[in-house]
């Protein structure tokens, strides 16, 4: 089995964008989310609100990642 390890840098690049565009509309749509976070009454090891905007970032940019590799995949196998 051979292994291709040709990467298309712009299609990447360009799934990790959109993919970052499309996590960035649903913060701003979805309003004062900090604000009902911060409103709970939480347990005592939940993490502080500064901790999930970038969990959010590294999150969609794996999303991207993932979603090159399989449309990638898919059609290199056609």
């Amino acid at each position: 089995m051979q292994i291709k390890r040709n990467i298309n840098w712009f299609h990447l690049i360009l799934s990790i964008v959109v993919v970052e565009l499309i996590g960035s509309l649903s913060g701003l749509l979805a309003g004062n989310i900090k604000g009902i976070y911060t409103s709970l009454k939480l347990p005592l090891l939940s993490p502080p609100a500064a901790v999930f905007g970038p969990v959010w970032i590294i999150l969609y940019l794996l999303i991207g990642v993932a979603g090159y590799l399989v449309i990638k995949d898919t059609t290199s196998r056609t």
